[in-house]
């Protein structure tokens, strides 16, 4: 039987397109007969047997020692941390055996080479629902700042739900819930009634690693409206792109509103299974080569 130890951020118990992946592919590589001992980790020397996949989020502050090590780069930590954290994450990137990124966008990003195992989606029921979903943790990266400015061009405010944690950024967070026009919901465990209850998806990032809100959107029929952030190639003949301009998205927003429909033919998303597929076959050539 094959086997890995996985390291995950301690602590963090946030519904993040992070966090779900290393959940989705974990519980597949078991399936397909892995052994698989999840740690959580943090900063200093972490000793392990074996081959070892660590989650970007903490690589940089981190020292494994024992066996070869994989990091998963899921978005470039610099987008938060600026300053000089992306040479920081280049450097700690360079100490890795490899590096698989979810997305080209993120390698490219931060100028390393590395496999691209991008995310995949469980089947789901077409939606049929008529609101406006937004998914995405309040931080000021996720650009909800852009949808209530869209919002104060419109003529007829639709009905409004934000997904996402309050309490990455408190402050930041404050500034936007006392706008009553939309529903903040908080961190929500279980989005699938959110997704029934929407006829569309508004993307307002600045920048994504990949954006999985896109794919779970798309699988369910959902229309979507998104900036240039996040790996578009599954579907940017399936969205409308719009700059990260309030008029832009407002036009966007009342066209959807009055009838115009752009995402008709829904754009192919691997499932989970095909993706723990493809970590088993390049884990498993990896771990030949050793």
């Amino acid at each position: 039987m094959p086997s890995l130890t996985w390291l995950n951020p301690a602590g963090l118990t946030r519904r993040t397109g992070g966090t779900l992946y290393n959940r989705w592919v974990v519980d597949g590589l078991r399936a397909l007969g892995w052994r698989v001992d999840e740690r959580p980790a943090g900063r200093g020397p972490v000793g392990v047997e074996g081959l070892t996949v660590v989650d970007g989020l903490i690589w940089p502050e981190l020292e494994v020692t024992g066996g070869p090590v994989v990091v998963l780069v899921h978005s470039p930590l610099f987008r938060e941390r600026g300053g000089d954290w992306r040479e920081r994450e280049r450097l700690a990137l360079a100490r890795a055996d490899f590096v698989v990124g979810t997305s080209a966008l993120s390698l490219r990003d931060l100028a390393v080479e590395g496999e691209v195992i991008a995310p995949g989606a469980h089947p789901a029921r077409r939606s049929t629902g008529t609101g406006v979903l937004n998914v995405g943790h309040l931080i000021p990266r996720k650009g909800h700042r852009l949808l209530l400015q869209a919002l104060d061009r419109l003529k007829n405010l639709p009905r409004v739900r934000v997904a996402g944690s309050l309490d990455v950024d408190p402050a930041h967070a404050a500034t936007l819930t006392v706008d009553p026009r939309v529903e903040w919901l908080g961190e929500v465990q279980d989005l699938e009634p959110e997704y029934a209850a929407a006829g569309l998806l508004v993307h307002c990032a600045e920048f994504e690693g990949w954006g999985m809100a896109l794919d779970e959107a798309r699988v369910r029929g959902l229309e979507v409206i998104t900036t240039e952030a996040g790996s578009l190639e599954r579907h940017r003949d399936h969205v409308r792109v719009v700059e990260r301009d309030p008029d832009q998205l407002a036009d966007a927003i009342a066209a959807w509103q009055n009838g115009e429909r752009w995402g008709a033919d829904q754009p192919p998303v691997p499932s989970w299974e095909a993706v723990a597929a493809q970590w088993h076959q390049w884990l498993s050539e990896r771990t030949r080569r050793l």
